[in-house]
């Protein structure tokens, strides 16, 4: 008998034993193992020397920018769009500086049905990400992770629009400067379930809107905001109590509203934790 012809469940436990590197050595045999052989974990990045590097889990292949005159972006870029192909737990994607291959990987898209993902991280920019969205099944994309150098957040409207946007239940949002919620409102982040993000400041005004979006939003779990200023909870969050400090860095208290009670935990005054109790 093939080893082809064994049973799927056979298969997959042999398949299971394999080390990542043996794994794709393996997906080259036939269409079936093709299809079996799977990974939790893609991470594609260019890096600012032009070069590419892809992950598979914990194995990392590099690729200088070319080898005999040939194009290992293009090449490593045709090796990625096979592998969106199935359904993936997680998928990063840093295209660093070079926006010629990103519009490479966009055209390569185009002719695919959309990229199931559950996890996505992207390092790059919000036009990009609005760019890459559609590309991929909305509901199947349960979180987004996006780390930016941009300063504005011109297009971030455009962004919210979007349904994979809308139907993730988690948000990991860091720009390298704070958001300023005068031109980015805060409410945009609190249709799901939790996020984390990076703002300027609380402001009075933003902690009206979140003690009434904490008396629509039954399904909201929690946040996380890392503040580049001081933020005095107990001055914002009214009625509050407060609990005795375990560490003089880490205040504890507990905020009700409507019934509903949630937990703030500040830590040194920076980082501010909300969850629902």
């Amino acid at each position: 008998m093939a080893l082809q012809e064994l049973p799927e469940k056979v298969l997959n436990e042999i398949l299971s034993k394999l080390e990542p590197k043996h794994r794709l050595v393996v997906r080259k045999v036939c269409r079936i193992l093709r299809r079996l052989v799977s990974f939790e974990v893609i991470d594609f990045k260019i890096t600012s020397e032009a070069k590419v590097e892809l992950k598979f889990d914990e194995f990392c292949i590099k690729w200088p920018r070319k080898i005999k005159g040939n194009d290992c972006i293009g090449m490593a870029l045709n090796d990625l769009q096979s592998w969106l192909k199935m359904p993936l737990k997680m998928l990063c994607i840093d295209t660093g500086e070079q926006t010629e291959h990103f519009e490479e990987l966009i055209d390569r898209l185009k002719s695919m049905k959309p990229v199931q993902a559950d996890i996505l991280g992207l390092w790059m920019s919000v036009d990009q990400c609005i760019k890459l969205f559609p590309y991929f099944e909305a509901g199947k994309l349960e979180r987004i992770a996006m780390h930016y150098e941009e300063e504005e957040l011109d297009k971030f409207h455009e962004l919210t629009l979007l349904e994979q946007w809308k139907k993730a239940k988690r948000l990991l949002f860091e720009p390298q400067v704070g958001v300023d919620t005068n031109e980015t409102p805060i409410e945009a982040f609190f249709h799901r379930e939790f996020f984390t993000l990076n703002v300027l400041q609380i402001s009075d005004q933003d902690a009206r809107k979140i003690k009434e979006i904490l008396l629509k939003k039954p399904n909201f779990k929690g946040c996380v905001f890392e503040c580049w200023t001081e933020t005095d909870v107990s001055r914002l969050f009214q009625p509050i109590i407060e609990f005795p400090r375990e560490h003089p860095d880490t205040a504890k208290f507990e905020y009700s509203t409507n019934g509903s009670k949630f937990s703030i935990v500040v830590h040194c005054r920076w980082s501010v934790y909300i969850s629902r109790m």
